[in-house]
């Protein structure tokens, strides 16, 4: 289900906000619920995906860099 999809990414987005940040889970799902973007992927039966978008500029203001993952 489409449900689904889009709890799942949100989830993960909250685990990666807590787990790079430090942040509570709390704070993560404030955050995303008035500054993230659920976006769906794709509705193709039987596959459908969805995820979870936050800013640059709220992820770089919270202090994470990507510098250990190696993207310029």
């Amino acid at each position: 289900l489409l449900d689904d999809a889009a709890n799942r990414a949100v989830r993960n987005m909250v685990t990666f906000l807590h787990e790079e940040l430090a942040m509570s889970k709390a704070d993560a799902t404030l955050l995303l619920s008035a500054a993230g973007n659920l976006k769906v992927c794709q509705v193709v039966d039987p596959l459908k995906t969805a995820r979870m978008e936050l800013g640059m500029d709220y992820v770089e203001k919270l202090g994470f860099t990507f510098s250990k993952f190696h993207i310029k």
